[in-house]
């Protein structure tokens, strides 16, 4: 059994928390926010979780936004968070910047250097 199954409701809690972050600095920067695994993870390491991934994600998705405000799309790379300068999912690239703000790298780096 996984942590994130004994303690749902705390585990969704703490995710959501950490996304809306990244989803208010994407949107106080102007940017696109497309937060990669890793940095996810890292993030919810600090709050003493597992790693997630693409699959749990998936199956507590509708607990986790259910307004559909907070992700955009979910991928095998990472999450796409909706900001005000969120692409529409045909051009979403996590490989590289596609509003001339941080690169993923980027954004991961300083998600770790600064302990989210």
């Amino acid at each position: 059994m996984k942590l994130y199954e004994v303690a749902i409701n705390r585990f969704q809690d703490d995710l959501v928390n950490v996304l809306k972050v990244m989803q208010g600095r994407a949107d106080d920067e102007n940017t696109q926010s497309v937060v990669p695994w890793p940095a996810i993870n890292n993030m919810m390491r600090s709050h003493g979780y597992g790693d997630v991934n693409k699959d749990i994600l998936e199956k507590i998705r509708d607990t986790v936004d259910p307004e559909q405000s907070l992700i955009q799309d979910i991928t095998d790379q990472g999450i796409v968070l909706k900001t005000s300068e969120s692409a529409p999912e045909s051009e979403v690239d996590l490989t590289r910047d596609n509003t001339g703000g941080k690169t993923v790298s980027q954004m991961a780096h300083n998600a770790v250097k600064t302990g989210l």
